[in-house]
């Protein structure tokens, strides 16, 4: 009988777009891929963490019935000085530990790597160890709108502008075979705004990050590449589009079918009972 591969998922940064990882996730459970390890990049590493903790069915239930008057509540708490960002976090940290609890990364069902960025030097700065909830929180900082997170002499934030794609972190935790899902360099760059009128601040805040976290991706692809890569067709979900949860899990249900409908029977046979 082939010797079973220990295999890591990577999750992928997108916003709302990164709703897809549940619909990847839970076909992989329904065919009895067993995930060794999992790493997450900004909101791929929320979804890692609901995974890592045994909390995926409470993140999903919460995410599909969440709307814009939840989200402005959780997000838009401005505190003053308006030093390092507009927004402390202090909201979401609640409702991500009130889900996950006051557990640690050592204290996972499955291995977690939440890969965040240091705002000193730019470089990656992964986190697999400490609180769950500051690690998963540090990761989703988005520079400008959070303060950074304050680790280990360091100020950190959302990892996607560097790793949107943490391939690697997977490899570092030992994963023989590492499925990554991509959830922006496949979708198409173009906002919905029209070409005669200025763009708001917060297009231009989302494009940037959009062709900063796609170059990166590509990058990525290109140096280090997953055994198998899945990009759920997305080209009509944006990042802030929460009437589009349900839609994107859906996406990424379809695309890793498609992936496991494709597979050879001895490949089957290593990823699957």
């Amino acid at each position: 009988m082939a010797e079973k591969f220990k295999v890591g998922l990577a999750l992928g940064s997108g916003g709302v777009r990164g709703m897809a990882h549940f619909g990847v996730i839970r076909t992989l459970m329904k065919y009895g891929v067993k995930i060794s390890c999992v790493s997450g990049s900004s909101s791929g590493s929320v979804i890692g963490a609901a995974l890592a903790a045994g909390k995926l069915d409470v993140f999903e239930d919460f995410f599909r019935r969440i709307n814009w008057w939840k989200m402005f509540r959780m997000f838009f708490e401005f505190s003053l000085p308006w030093r390092g960002g507009y927004l402390t976090g202090k909201r979401i940290k609640e409702e991500l530990r009130k889900r996950i609890g006051n557990i640690r990364f050592e204290d996972c069902e499955i291995p977690f790597t939440a890969v965040a960025m240091d705002m000193m030097n730019g470089k990656e700065y992964p986190i697999s160890t400490g609180d769950l909830v500051e690690g998963t929180f540090a990761s989703m900082a988005v520079q400008g709108l959070f303060k950074p997170v304050a680790r280990d002499g360091r100020w950190i934030a959302d990892g996607g502008l560097d790793n949107p794609l943490p391939i690697n972190a997977c490899r570092q935790m030992g994963a023989d075979y590492v499925i990554a899902v991509d959830v922006n360099l496949g979708q198409p760059l173009q906002a919905e705004y029209s070409p005669k009128k200025m763009p708001s601040l917060w297009t231009i805040f989302t494009q940037t990050c959009r062709i900063v976290e796609n170059n990166w991706t590509d990058r990525i692809l290109r140096t280090n590449p997953p055994d198998v890569l899945l990009q759920p067709d997305l080209h009509d979900i944006f990042m802030a589009r929460l009437r589009h949860v349900t839609r994107a899990i859906l996406r990424g249900k379809i695309a890793a079918e498609r992936w496991v409908e494709s597979l050879s029977p001895e490949l089957r046979m290593r990823l699957m009972p």
